[in-house]
């Protein structure tokens, strides 16, 4: 199913026609079959019709610039009580046309506020909320681990966001 197709999905789930308790979604492009994979993590519990994914996206295979783009829409617009996901991903795998993505999940509704127009101005500054670190290795392990020392190293009452992507762009 295209991505497009899987955004309106998630966006318009509902089990046994009402809303679920969204704790999570993932996106992975495969090699095998061409194939885009979505996952939904939700519980029983009653949902919120808030709950809302968005796609941000860059077309140069820029993960740092992507990365920029999430940390700056989380900063305008998430309050990091109602950020539920984020996932990194490539467009397909291989990735050779260089577009790679993030779909954010949260519950600040469709439109949300931006935070520096809202009561939350006047508690914090809203560029200072979420930081965002990107680390490389050749192996997924090496990565974590780097990015385990990074956490362990700010604390971890801080709350952390974790996501790890392929890089399969040869060009």
């Amino acid at each position: 199913m295209p991505w497009a197709r899987q955004l309106d999905a998630v966006n318009t789930y509902k089990k046994d026609g009402r809303s679920v308790n969204v704790i999570g979604v993932s996106r992975c492009a495969k090699n095998i079959g061409n194939a885009k994979l979505q996952s939904l993590w939700y519980t029983m519990d009653a949902g919120s019709d808030d709950t809302t994914s968005i796609v941000l996206e860059d077309r140069e295979g820029n993960w740092d610039t992507l990365g920029d783009k999430v940390k700056q829409y989380l900063n305008n617009y998430i309050p990091p009580h109602q950020l539920i996901s984020v996932t990194f991903y490539e467009d397909c795998h291989p990735c050779d046309n260089g577009h790679i993505m993030s779909l954010v999940t949260h519950k600040a509704g469709k439109a949300p506020i931006k935070l520096n127009e809202s009561a939350a101005r006047n508690v914090t500054a809203a560029d200072t909320i979420y930081s965002m670190a990107i680390f490389r290795d050749e192996t997924t392990g090496a990565a974590a681990k780097q990015a385990l020392t990074h956490v362990n190293r700010r604390g971890g009452q801080e709350g952390h966001v974790v996501s790890t992507a392929n890089d399969s762009n040869t060009n």
